[in-house]
């Protein structure tokens, strides 16, 4: 039988003397570890892009740019003016269009071959080459800078950029135990410069080529809705619900132990932040698990409001957007939920929300 070749095959060949040289490079230098170099490449993205003006698009504003560029009959003139501002030299050369994980999953479910080649260009185009790491990956790391005083003191923050191969979480390097530690370093760190070298256009080709079921934006909400229906009773106030679901999201975080204060660790965690945003609302710790509860504890507060077939998409963009881009670029329904004043989100969050694609070609207009 003939083998299939895999989609990264036209882009590793090519990579080959490189991966000769970095490794020679990394067995010379073998003081910094795997992780650490990691959290290099992911600073020198963030160093690359900080001088733009960065810009989360949403999927429906992909898909306006992907039906002007096939030349679609169908748009009104807010999304011709919209997508012709993209294309302009001032926005290429100002700003940045990071992607994020579940915009791409989005992108990839398209069943259209010709959208999901135009959008792929597209992305490739305007992202350059930055994505976002994951939410999970997110909490983890601001969990660890906000529960040691000195980075707390210091509003230390973690890199929230990586490469858009690693948007779906870190790529663990695997080498069987037959090199010598020094040559399993350098092996390792140089298979994650060869993932750096990837275009974003492999990671959607890879996506097309998989087997594996495409994303699903009803997933789990039928579910979600039952347990909120379920124990909507018990929930005193928003302060409550919001302690609820944050507590919730630090069971995937903090380790079950003994009680501290009488509570345990989990929802300990989650009042300590709690206590901590009250103290300093401008404060940006545990800012992706802040925004993460209170569009949860938000859904559960409006009357009548339920989770909605694409909520799950929006909540994590929101994760991943709000904390580091200056502006999103969504649709009315969920600027409005992001502007609830219980959520409060211009007191922690500079992060502009615009919404409309007449208000998206003003905005870059403006950069």
């Amino acid at each position: 039988m003939k083998e299939v070749a895999s989609p990264l095959d036209k882009y590793l060949q090519s990579d080959q003397v490189m991966a000769s040289d970095r490794f020679v490079f990394h067995r010379a230098n073998p003081d910094v570890t795997f992780d650490e170099y990691r959290q290099n490449q992911r600073r020198t993205i963030r160093e690359r892009v900080q001088s733009k003006r960065i810009i989360y698009l949403d999927t429906n504003a992909w898909k306006c740019l992907s039906d002007y560029e096939r030349g679609k009959t169908n748009l009104i003139d807010a999304m011709v003016d919209f997508a012709q501002t993209m294309n302009s030299e001032r926005v290429r050369n100002n700003c940045v269009f990071p992607i994020g994980s579940a915009t791409l999953f989005e992108l990839q479910s398209m069943d259209d071959p010709v959208s999901l080649s135009t959008l792929t260009d597209l992305v490739e185009r305007f992202s350059m080459n930055v994505g976002y790491q994951p939410p999970n990956e997110m909490i983890d790391q601001e969990l660890a800078l906000f529960n040691r005083k000195d980075t707390r003191d210091a509003c230390a923050e973690p890199e929230r950029f990586c490469h858009p191969m690693e948007i779906t979480g870190k790529l663990e390097v695997k080498v069987p135990n037959l090199l010598p530690v020094a040559d399993t370093l350098a092996f390792k760190k140089t298979l994650l410069d060869i993932i750096h070298a990837l275009p974003t256009v492999a990671h959607l080709e890879m996506a097309a080529a998989s087997v594996h079921p495409q994303w699903d934006n009803t997933a789990g909400i039928d579910e979600m809705n039952e347990g909120m229906a379920a124990h909507q009773h018990e929930l005193e106030n928003f302060p409550h619900a919001l302690l609820v679901e944050l507590t919730a999201i630090m069971k995937f975080h903090v380790p079950d132990g003994p009680p501290i204060g009488g509570y345990p660790p989990q929802r300990a965690q989650a009042l300590m932040a709690m206590v901590h945003w009250h103290e300093n609302p401008r404060s940006r710790h545990l800012m992706t698990a802040r925004i993460q509860a209170n569009l949860h504890a938000t859904v559960r507060s409006i009357e009548n409001r339920k989770f909605r077939k694409g909520d799950i998409a929006d909540f994590v963009t929101a994760q991943v957007a709000l904390p580091s881009a200056h502006a999103l670029f969504t649709d009315k329904a969920f600027a409005n939920l992001l502007n609830e004043p219980q959520i409060g989100l211009k007191q922690f969050c500079s992060c502009e929300v615009v919404s409309g694609f007449d208000n998206f070609a003003a905005y870059l207009k403006a950069v």
